[in-house]
């Protein structure tokens, strides 16, 4: 789960000042001019992944929850959300409304509403009430097809790296997961390839081991002024006597 609010186009609706990003803080959130259209209203939003719209039990007033389907996203222009309560007075289940998620535009349709005093938490927000709130579908995008589609996801998917983590298991376990695979996975997790990969393997070679190596030797053999082929030889023997005793 992760906070990015959401530049919405009302179209001819008023907006409230209420559901604007920063209001409850006192911050002013001017209206926005984007692609040659105003004006965009910057607008509180929370996105979430499936295992977190189970895990907080989230409830629908008006409408259908969330399935699975809309997790992912097949046309690159739609995405279903479900409204706060608040937002029962403004909108109504079906209607399409005009917004702009991280500079690129899209319609949102309303799929129904969530009940009143419905709460959610993460580090950042420990109480967040969504009746004021756009929830969105984490979304699962195809595979980009140009350089902008590509700036876009890579945005996208690192909004999703803030986020929180949410699984059935208990925390120590997937603690204890965690440490096992963040010396290598977290390059994957952080969208390295494997090629990558590979590369940070060959450079880890060759700075932790093959260098330093290297430099012992030809310090050992400047001050001590002992034949290499026999510190081969001790290296082997030394090697074979480990195996013999195991």
């Amino acid at each position: 789960m992760f906070n990015q609010s959401i530049a919405v186009l009302p179209d001819s609706k008023e907006w409230d000042q209420k559901f604007l990003f920063g209001y409850e803080d006192g911050r002013d959130s001017p209206a926005l001019r984007l692609n040659n259209k105003e004006p965009y209203y910057a607008t509180k939003a929370v996105q979430m992944n499936e295992q977190a719209f189970k895990n907080y039990s989230i409830e629908v007033d008006k409408g259908k929850p969330f399935s699975t389907d809309d997790f992912v996203n097949k046309n690159n222009k739609e995405i279903p959300i479900l409204l706060g309560s608040e937002y029962e007075e403004k909108y109504h289940i079906g209607d399409r409304i005009t917004a702009n998620y991280l500079m690129k535009d899209f319609t949102l349709v309303v799929k129904g509403f969530i009940q009143s005093n419905t709460l959610v938490y993460n580090s950042q927000f420990p109480q967040m009430y969504l009746d004021r709130y756009i929830v969105m579908p984490a979304q699962e995008f195809p595979s980009p097809v140009n350089d902008d589609e590509f700036s876009f996801q890579k945005k996208h998917y690192h909004q999703l790296i803030n986020g929180h983590i949410f699984s059935p298991e208990n925390e120590y376990v997937v603690q204890n997961k965690l440490e096992e695979i963040k010396d290598i996975s977290v390059h994957l997790i952080s969208g390295a390839s494997m090629n990558q990969l590979l590369s940070y393997y060959v450079a880890e070679v060759i700075s932790i081991i093959l260098l330093p190596g290297i430099l012992f030797l030809i310090l050992y053999k400047f001050f001590v002024d002992f034949l290499l082929s026999s510190y081969f030889l001790l290296i082997l023997s030394c090697l074979n006597e480990f195996v013999s005793y195991s």
